[in-house]
């Protein structure tokens, strides 16, 4: 091999995918115009530094901006509505008039359940979440916080879903197989209850922290 062939074969100019600045590769593959770690000379990465660089030196100063942030997003219903409406129209491409179209064709709740909320986050209620194909990218409708989870835990798979029903339904009828091995073992009451109350207990914990911005 030639000295030096290999890195003519990859050194043709490029366009960063970042900042759109035309420049010479140093290494196979590389698409910015500065390495990660180098950072190198790309406007994009420079950028993200600048911020990094602020944040540290203003620690105090970006505290304060976030935690004000959060008691206006828990305090005003108006605010709040405008950080959904502008989430929507960059992520779904839907304004608030769609959006309210949608959920009157469900029924004013979630298309899964009729849940006409979603859960309570951050000191406020949520709305019903957008829900869409992984696939194909088309919107399918509106869903509660738990059928959006729920749907993306069965990874959107409708024979695994059709799995789930029949496993309910044959432990109904006393043919799963827990009953099949231990018979009509139960886990006690006082089990039962324990559990209950440590999600509920986790569950106000985690709506404490999103209420109290001080945290």
């Amino acid at each position: 091999m030639v000295p030096g062939a290999s890195i003519v074969a990859w050194s043709v100019e490029r366009t960063c995918l970042r900042c759109g600045k035309a420049f010479l590769p140093t290494a196979r593959g590389q698409k910015y115009c500065g390495r990660q770690k180098e950072r190198g000379t790309c406007s994009w990465l420079n950028g993200r530094d600048q911020t990094k660089r602020f944040v540290v030196e203003n620690k105090d100063r970006c505290r304060d901006q976030r935690r004000a942030w959060a008691r206006k997003r828990a305090e005003d219903p108006t605010y709040r509505e405008h950080l959904r409406d502008r989430h929507r129209r960059k992520y779904y491409g839907i304004t608030r008039e769609q959006f309210d179209a949608i959920k009157a064709a469900q029924g004013g709740g979630c298309a899964i359940c009729g849940q006409p909320r979603g859960r309570f986050l951050r000191g406020c209620d949520r709305d019903l979440a957008v829900d869409h194909d992984h696939a194909t990218k088309l919107l399918r409708g509106l869903l509660c916080d738990d059928c959006n989870i729920g749907l993306g835990m069965f990874e959107h798979s409708i024979e695994r879903l059709q799995s789930a029903i029949g496993y309910l339904q044959r432990h109904e009828r006393g043919e799963s197989p827990g009953m099949a091995v231990v018979g009509r073992a139960a886990v006690t009451d006082e089990a039962h209850e324990r559990m209950v109350k440590a999600r509920k207990n986790d569950q106000a914990r985690r709506r404490k922290r999103a209420v109290s911005p001080e945290r």
